[in-house]
């Protein structure tokens, strides 16, 4: 089988698990995303692209849209196509998806065999994770293909494309700079020893100027040069206490998590009882941890180690930036997101590292080379299996969070637009499918989308800039118990914020259905509710 035939392969892969992907979610049935995060960015979208004004309400210019460039590829619809958003942003990330495919297989084959790039690529392809970014309508995919690609036209010694894509990853979420400047210090590196051809030069320019443009528009809009949602997300994981974290203890915490999320929610580990029992049980899927271990430490010698190597170290490049992006976000922001999609990366990792790992096991253990493909035949099929049930599990989940924002979110935006005038502001924490479907001016209550009401959020007594703002009727996401614990950490329920909250309204999923998402995302409560504001003398 020849190189073309594999990749074919590959793409087979991709569109079969694709169309079983999307036809269990319902999506014709039940269009919508699985997060409302994605219909801040179809908001502000559709300002640009309909009035060319990078705004969430119309008139106020923001920077509340953490990626700039997929707001701009988002907007080319309401300007052009006028399709259901849904469809169109789908079809984005599905060629995003293939993109990201097809990259990942030219990086990885310069460095090691036609079987062992096959397995990663499609292992990676049908992670379950993986799938249910393609469906969310954020920018991940977006950040998966470039990042993929800059790191093989670096390896091809194309510096203009490499820039060109370095600028792009940029303008799609800020700490893509991180792999900028982490393949400049290895440009200027071999450039002084030798190694490298004055091109290189072009790497640092594109970047440099994609970056100037997007911090000076956020530095015009709001006075920062980030955008203003990260105070936000700060306060959200209550890490607004520091500007950066530096300890040992966040660390470890941070890398727990993800040890918990990646055991449960991608291999299926569940506790069972007795250690003996829960090994009998789970044994297998603890066996590719010990593959993941063997990975890291085989990438790691050989990016390090080999001289001498013809490889290219795009792999080690790879893992790099992977640890470079988890790294980032332990010193400012150390917290995972919705799935993880923060560090997307660790998904591409852990494909990436477990299947190597696995290679590097084998070729230990057996030592007649004829051998070697029917093994590494052998526990690719038993990791495809594993890695397709955790796709069917994601597949529930991301049907039964795209029913959630539209039970909930949706339909208390269109009882907004039937019931509540159209001049009324609305002030609301979860603000995406709110603002998109009842078009009504709303107050951002979670410090994404205004700056000026950060120290309001951080101060703990939103009362006066609400009062200030005319706003009459206020959306709180609700738990199951009737309490909001975001109203209270807003100090909405404070004696000294001097107003009365009256319960007018709610939309909720009930507890056996959204039980799956809270578990799996914790993205949104189970409740909506609208609340009049009264305010004291």
């Amino acid at each position: 089988m020849n190189t073309y035939k594999k990749y074919l392969l590959i793409l087979c892969c991709q569109i079969i698990i694709l169309f079983v992907f999307i036809y269990k979610t319902d999506l014709y049935e039940n269009a919508g995303f699985p997060l409302d995060d994605a219909w801040i960015h179809q908001s502000i979208a559709k300002n640009l692209g309909e009035h060319f004004e990078l705004s969430f309400n119309r008139g106020e210019l923001t920077t509340g849209s953490t990626s700039l460039l997929w707001t701009v590829i988002l907007a080319l619809n309401f300007a052009f196509f006028k399709v259901n958003p849904v469809y169109y942003t789908l079809a984005i990330n599905i060629l995003l998806y293939f993109l990201t495919g097809f990259f990942l297989y030219k990086l990885l084959k310069e460095e090691t065999d036609e079987l062992t790039t096959c397995i990663i690529v499609i292992l990676f392809s049908i992670t379950g994770n993986v799938l249910f970014f393609m469906l969310s309508g954020m920018e991940v995919f977006l950040f998966y293909f470039l990042s993929i690609a800059s790191i093989y036209f670096f390896s091809e010694k194309k510096y203009i494309i490499t820039g060109l894509f370095c600028g792009f990853l940029a303008l799609t979420r800020p700490e893509g700079l991180g792999l900028f400047l982490i393949l400049t210090i290895i440009g200027i590196y071999n450039l002084i020893n030798k190694k490298e051809e004055k091109g290189i030069i072009f790497l640092i320019i594109l970047p440099a100027i994609f970056f100037g443009i997007s911090a000076s528009i956020n530095y015009y809009i709001s006075g920062s040069f980030l955008q203003s949602t990260f105070i936000g997300r700060r306060w959200l994981y209550e890490l607004h206490d520091k500007s950066f974290y530096l300890d040992l203890n966040r660390a470890w915490e941070f890398i727990c998590a993800w040890y918990f999320r990646i055991k449960q929610y991608t291999f299926g580990i569940n506790e069972s009882g007795s250690l003996l029992k829960n090994l009998f049980i789970n044994g297998e899927n603890y066996l590719l941890f010990f593959f993941l271990l063997i990975g890291f430490s085989g990438i790691i010698k050989d990016g390090l180690f080999s001289k001498g190597s013809k490889k290219k170290g795009s792999i080690f490049l790879l893992f790099i930036w992977s640890l470079g992006l988890n790294l980032l976000y332990i010193i400012f922001l150390p917290a995972l997101g919705h799935a993880g999609r923060y560090q997307p990366l660790n998904y591409l990792l852990l494909s990436l590292s477990m299947i190597l790992g696995a290679k590097f096991t084998i070729e230990w253990l057996i030592k007649k080379r004829k051998i070697h493909t029917a093994a590494m035949s052998f526990v690719s099929l038993i990791l495809t299996f594993i890695f397709l049930n955790n796709s069917l599990f994601w597949s529930d989940v991301t049907k039964v969070s795209i029913f959630h924002i539209n039970n909930t979110h949706r339909e208390m935006a269109l009882y907004l637009k039937k019931y509540i005038p159209a001049d009324e502001k609305v002030a609301a924490f979860d603000i995406g499918a709110i603002k998109y479907f009842s078009n009504h001016n709303i107050v951002d209550l979670g410090g994404l989308i205004d700056r000026c009401f950060i120290p309001y959020l951080l101060s703990g007594n939103p009362a006066p800039y609400l009062k200030s703002k005319g706003v009459k009727y206020i959306v709180l996401p609700y738990l199951y118990n009737e309490k909001t614990e975001i109203g209270w950490r807003l100090g909405l329920f404070k004696e000294s914020s001097k107003i009365k909250l009256i319960k007018m309204k709610e939309f909720g999923t009930t507890k056996e259905i959204w039980e799956s998402g809270i578990d799996a995302l914790y993205h949104a409560d189970p409740k909506q509710v609208l609340l009049k504001i009264e305010y004291s003398n």
